[in-house]
């Protein structure tokens, strides 16, 4: 009940507004700024309830508060142009920083997860088609530490496997519709740098108690190596000089690691052989060119 009553709040007001704007009782700028101020008046609100006991009901009504900021910002940019892409974009990642915040501060994971949902749909909301890639994987990488940091002081394995799984999504994503050839080795360094922080997830999570959320992430994020070595073969195989090293080190690494264990040893070797009968044309056709420089004309 006290969701629906939260939801039914946020839905009166977003009908009066619309009312109002459909009316033209105010202006666009007007809107978003009352929007805005409407949110931080309830979030505020709602912390205030939180310090008088009611923890649930007081963290429900901040979340609805939140959500009011958010989509103030988004329409500021989407719907009515009051501000560019890129101001919308910090607008929105602060609203998110501040449910975050707040998520830490009351130690809910429910509202870590509101703040998570709002960062990880800023960059598809506000999707320009210019090139911001750069910006686009330290915020992503960003989100990253910060929800190892969050499990860290808190634990909250689902809002592990929720950010291992919305950074995934929204790479693909960019891969699908933005990825160019020139841009292989910023998204292999924002490909390893991610995996090692969910690597560090992961293993802060082995050594929690097993409950039932633990045990799944412990299974999921394992597959984080997996997703590495996809990604990396798929945005180096054009590009010998770094691949080359990329086979070498990563084979030696995996062995290094499971010098103790056979099949993971074994595990190792069946994923890089094949990648390596493959790369071995263009490899030989990168040695010969390199010869034929050295020699000269």
């Amino acid at each position: 009940m006290l969701i629906v009553g939260v939801v039914v709040l946020v839905l009166g007001v977003a009908f009066f507004v619309k009312y109002a704007f459909d009316r033209r009782w105010i202006s666009e700028t007007a809107r978003i700024a009352g929007g805005t101020i409407t949110g931080i008046a309830v979030w505020l609100f709602g912390l205030r309830f939180v310090r008088r006991g009611y923890a649930l009901f007081g963290r429900m009504i901040a979340g609805g508060g939140l959500a009011m900021m958010f989509v103030s910002a988004w329409a500021a940019a989407a719907l009515y142009g009051v501000v560019s892409a890129e101001v919308a974009f910090v607008w929105l990642a602060a609203v998110a920083c501040a449910a975050v915040v707040t998520a830490d501060r009351q130690q809910s994971m429910g509202l870590a997860l509101l703040g998570g949902a709002f960062a990880y749909a800023a960059p598809f909301l506000l999707a320009s088609g210019a090139d911001h890639h750069l910006v686009l994987f330290t915020y992503q990488a960003m989100l990253a530490v910060a929800t190892l940091i969050l499990a860290r002081r808190h634990g909250w394995p689902v809002l592990g496997l929720a950010g291992w799984f919305a950074t995934w999504v929204t790479f693909a994503s960019w891969m699908a519709a933005s990825y160019r050839d020139a841009f292989f080795v910023s998204a292999e360094l924002y490909v390893i740098v991610v995996c090692g922080v969910f690597i560090a997830l992961l293993r802060l999570y082995r050594r929690r108690p097993a409950d039932g959320a633990t045990r799944v992430a412990t299974f999921v994020l394992p597959g984080t190596p997996a997703i590495l070595h996809l990604a990396s073969v798929y945005i180096l195989f054009d590009h010998a000089l770094w691949f080359l090293p990329y086979l070498i080190l990563g084979t030696a690494l995996c062995v290094t690691i499971a010098s103790e264990r056979a099949s993971l040893r074994l595990i190792a070797w069946a994923a890089m052989l094949p990648v390596v009968l493959l790369a071995a044309p263009a490899i030989r056709a990168f040695a010969l060119r390199l010869t034929r420089e050295e020699r000269g004309p």
